[in-house]
């Protein structure tokens, strides 16, 4: 009940924002995470010079509260130790938002999942066995078909992300229900910034594998202009021709 009425108000503001004609600009980029490494075209060092091209007046993260505060390792995602931190360190102007859970909540969504997962791969090896297979093999597929930071944004790679999201629900139903509670939290933070910063240019710094979750849920919010994140990184050079 409590989240509902915050989402409620916070829609509420941002209609009455979206009223006053003060357009937000929203970029909604998909780190790579470990394949930052292993894609050449969009290393770490690449990745930096976007966020910088971008020039973002906010910055809504992918990490807990308490990562950010502490500027913490962040398991899975080397972008923020290797980029993020140290451009945080430098100071600015970018105001920062964890999207993710705070505990006891981050604990408790990460423990259920873990369960039920270690439960389909103990009950049911075969399934578990094949869907990590494919899970390989799409990202193989991924890494060959990436020729530029473009292509890692666009609809292709969305719909791969979607499609494997979906893949694994329908094994584990229950698990969809999990990721649909910590998908909410992140997209409230992102909700709520938006309306604190109306006018402003803002970066959701997700993961290609959620990329297409924050569009889905950001692309209707009044008073919000969510850039063609592919196109714009072609105009800016880090693509091929549109």
């Amino acid at each position: 009940m409590r989240r509902a009425a915050l989402t409620a108000a916070v829609w509420l503001a941002a209609t009455a924002l979206a009223v006053a004609g003060q357009e937000t600009e929203v970029f909604v980029l998909g780190a790579l995470g470990a394949l930052h490494d292993r894609e050449e075209s969009f290393g770490f060092a690449t990745l930096e010079r976007v966020i910088r091209t971008i020039d973002p007046e906010v910055l809504l993260l992918e990490v807990t509260p308490g990562e950010l505060r502490d500027r913490l390792d962040t398991r899975g995602r080397p972008e923020y130790p290797n980029v993020i931190w140290p451009m945080l360190r430098e100071g600015g102007a970018a105001r920062s938002y964890a999207m993710e859970a705070g505990e006891p909540l981050y604990g408790e969504l990460t423990s259920e999942a873990t369960e039920l997962w270690t439960a389909f791969q103990n009950e049911r090896p075969t399934e578990s066995a094949a869907f990590e297979a494919h899970a390989e093999a799409t990202t193989e597929v991924l890494l060959m078909r990436w020729k530029s930071p473009a292509d890692t944004q666009d609809e292709a790679t969305d719909a791969l992300a979607r499609s494997q999201h979906r893949l694994r629900t329908s094994f584990v139903p229950a698990i969809g229900w999990i990721q649909m509670r910590w998908d909410r939290v992140m997209v409230d933070v992102a909700t709520q910034a938006i309306a604190e910063n109306a006018g402003k240019r803002l970066l959701v710094l997700g993961s290609h594998r959620n990329r297409f979750m924050f569009i889905e849920a950001l692309r209707e919010l009044p008073g919000v202009r969510l850039v063609d994140m592919r196109s714009w990184l072609a105009s800016n050079g880090f693509g091929g021709p549109l």
